[in-house]
């Protein structure tokens, strides 16, 4: 006698789904059709990401102790009008449709074309603000030959990498290294952004050696909100001992500027300082030395 299939295959084998038009469908195509949904929203962001069809805003990382010596230009993308505006949705879902190496390539491109020019030559000082760029784990290993080092190596000395702790963790350290070294004998300088979020741990800092470490009062709120003026000036004192130089991201008050100069750092960010504006806007009327 032949067994019966167990229920949960039965049902699955015998489940169905409904289109826009109501049309009943058997259970594998709505896996079918989410595949073919990202696959065209993938194309779709690519297409964007070509067109420009996004925007690159800026906001300045300024001297605790006066607030017109610029220090740098982070470069923060916005995607078109929507649903996607935020950047996390807009690189979120470039990432899940993979059209996120072209999507960094395009903002790398806006950079080197509308930023990077108008900053000054850095001279063996290093005193000139840079251009902080969002870079991702895979960009870093793509090196200076890849899309989006092609574009920015003509202004080397002029920008920043900032590499974001999302992404695969599955890259070793030692390719980053390696990776990271051709970067810096091209000229450019790395930042590690959010220190202690996602893969940017204190190994992060010990491997690749940065120029400047993010701080991150924002999730410092999160995680350690009574305990936040002691924390903050460990993670500095810290980030100084291992050679790089801290900035405080996410200052959104006066008290908290009083936190960040108690704990000795110098650099800082956020919305008590300006807030992310058009490029064109900051640069009108503004000398940079």
């Amino acid at each position: 006698m032949r067994r019966p299939l167990p229920a949960n295959r039965r049902r699955r084998s015998t489940a169905i789904s409904r289109g826009a038009s109501g049309a009943r469908r058997p259970w594998y195509w709505t896996r079918w059709e989410g595949g073919m949904e990202c696959m065209v929203r993938g194309a779709l962001l690519r297409l964007l990401a070509a067109l420009d069809g996004f925007q690159v805003v800026i906001q300045p990382i300024v001297h605790l102790r006066d607030f017109n010596h610029l220090a740098g230009l982070e470069c923060l993308v916005r995607g078109p009008a929507g649903p996607l505006e935020h950047p996390d949705q807009f690189l979120g879902e470039a990432r899940r449709c993979r059209a996120f190496m072209a999507v960094e390539a395009a903002i790398c491109r806006t950079v080197a074309a509308r930023v990077a020019p108008r900053l000054p030559l850095n001279g063996a000082n290093g005193d000139a603000p840079s251009a902080f760029v969002n870079v991702s784990r895979e960009t870093l290993l793509a090196g200076p030959d890849g899309a989006a080092g092609r574009s920015l190596l003509p202004f080397a000395d002029r920008v920043t990498l900032e590499l974001t702790g999302d992404g695969p963790a599955t890259i070793p350290c030692t390719a980053l290294q390696e990776a990271w070294s051709r970067w810096r004998w091209s000229g450019f300088r790395l930042s590690i952004d959010d220190l202690g979020e996602g893969h940017n741990g204190l190994a992060a800092v010990v491997g690749l050696e940065p120029d400047y470490v993010k701080l991150d009062l924002g999730q410092l709120r999160r995680v350690a909100p009574f305990r936040l003026p002691g924390v903050l000036r460990s993670l500095a004192d810290c980030v100084k001992e291992l050679g790089a130089v801290p900035i405080a991201e996410k200052v959104e008050s006066s008290e908290e500027l009083e936190l960040v100069e108690a704990a000795g750092v110098g650099l800082v960010q956020g919305f008590h300082i300006a807030l992310p504006q058009d490029f064109d806007t900051f640069f009108a009327g503004r000398a940079l030395p």
